[in-house]
């Protein structure tokens, strides 16, 4: 059975939560059909890769002196949280640069470059769901498809052992005709051979 995810349009909200030690302005993204294990490995592989100091508490991922260059010169920290929700997972980050939040208060190209950078990730989550469902679409209509094959191919054997049993009916009919024949002729030479020792017998009889 298929597990198709909605076909949502992947958005960023912007508004305030406790993480990073306070109340600060934090990014949201919401992941429908992805898995809370593979988004959460996948989420620390990538701030490994830009170079991040991580510190998981549960659900949250602190990275710190991440090389980010699509959001910023210098290093950034960045602070997460993910969540199950509602059959997907909730990215939910807040972003130090230069010692403060980024916001779209404070900075609209910043919060821009947050937001696209949640954004690609969260598009990459999604489209390896529906990759791994398209996956086993694939190879489930190729077994399909061998079945298919393998019916189509019976329904050529039996048609052939049918053509088979056709001709050997043929020749059986043929060999029962030639049978019968066979059987008159076997008859008369019985009855020539049965009137000649007939014959034999009553000569036999006249000698004295």
């Amino acid at each position: 059975m298929l597990r198709l995810i909605d076909s949502t349009k992947t958005t960023i909200s912007e508004t305030t939560d406790n993480i990073g030690g306070s109340m600060n302005n934090v990014f949201s993204v919401y992941m429908e059909g992805t898995e809370y294990k593979t988004v959460m490995k996948a989420w620390k592989r990538m701030l490994e890769d830009q170079k991040a100091k991580l510190t998981t508490d549960k659900n949250d991922v602190s990275a710190a002196n991440a090389v980010i260059p699509s959001m910023s010169a210098s290093p950034v920290a960045i602070f997460s949280r993910l969540l199950e929700d509602k059959g997907g997972v909730r990215l939910t980050a807040a972003v130090v640069k230069d010692g403060q939040f980024v916001s779209t208060t404070a900075s609209q190209a910043d919060a821009d470059n947050v937001k696209k950078y949640l954004y690609d990730f969260a598009v990459r989550m999604k489209k390896k769901v529906v990759e791994e469902e398209v996956e086993k679409a694939a190879k489930e209509l190729e077994k399909r498809q061998d079945d298919q094959k393998d019916l189509v191919k019976r329904k050529a054997d039996y048609e052939r052992d049918i053509e088979d049993y056709k001709r050997k009916i043929s020749d059986r009919e043929k060999d029962i005709q030639d049978n019968i024949k066979k059987q008159e002729d076997a008859k008369l030479q019985t009855d020539d051979q049965l009137k000649q020792v007939e014959a034999l017998k009553s000569k036999l009889n006249e000698i004295d």
